[in-house]
């Protein structure tokens, strides 16, 4: 048996009142280290910091084709930054060392090293990725309690596949997964699983196919 981490993206109204007695604001500037728990098995340690970048014209113009991909009007930038790093392009974005900035956005850090055989994330309507890291980017995260991460509605994600495929995931795409996907205190949570499949069954979910940026918005997940 091989030990796989589920990762799940699931919409909730559960703010719609008040949020759980335990739930905690991510900061606006200091970093934070915070614990979530897994179900059947352990925890994982994160941290969260809001990071700031400069971005060139070129770069503007590549972040506005990816918001347009992803089908939103926000967000773009989270998947360009990684997608278009400085260190890999003269035009890229480049981490800026104080607030004259044009670009912002959370980054969330996976401090422990679980011992799992394989990563993988499930988002209502979307086929499973498989991570190559916890490590993530996102627009706008809302807090976190022990047991999930929450994020607006509007928000997006960036993820990196197992062979580090950047890969851009809009929130909002998802919301017709929701029972009441208008409602105003709609957001999502990311909570972890820890389940033990059979080895044969493992190959077939890693049997993903990488998807170009020329594909249409509904054929990928970028």
């Amino acid at each position: 048996m091989l030990d796989v981490l589920l990762v799940r993206i699931q919409p909730t109204d559960l703010f719609n009142e008040r949020p759980p007695n335990d739930f905690k604001f991510f900061p606006n500037e200091k970093p934070r280290a915070f614990d979530i728990a897994v179900s059947n098995g352990g925890s994982l340690q994160f941290t969260v910091a809001k990071a700031y970048y400069l971005g060139s014209e070129a770069f503007v113009k590549k972040d506005n084709a990816i918001t347009k991909e992803l089908g939103v009007k926000y967000g773009g930038h989270v998947v360009a930054i990684d997608k278009y790093p400085n260190g890999q392009f003269l035009n890229g974005a480049e981490v800026s060392g104080n607030q004259e900035y044009k670009f912002s956005r959370y980054e969330v850090e996976c401090r422990s090293t679980p011992d799992y055989h394989a990563i993988i994330l499930l988002i209502p309507g979307l086929e499973l990725i498989v991570l190559s890291t916890l490590n993530f980017a996102c627009h706008r995260p809302k807090g976190y309690t022990s047991s999930f991460i929450a994020f607006e509605k509007e928000n997006v994600l960036s993820v990196k596949s197992m062979l580090g495929e950047v890969k851009g995931i809009a929130l909002e795409n998802c919301n017709e997964h929701a029972l009441e996907p208008d409602h105003k205190a709609l957001c999502y949570t990311m909570s972890f699983e820890k389940v033990s499949l059979p080895a044969v069954i493992l190959p077939k979910l890693l049997e993903t196919k990488p998807q170009s940026e020329g594909e249409p918005h509904e054929e990928t997940n970028e």
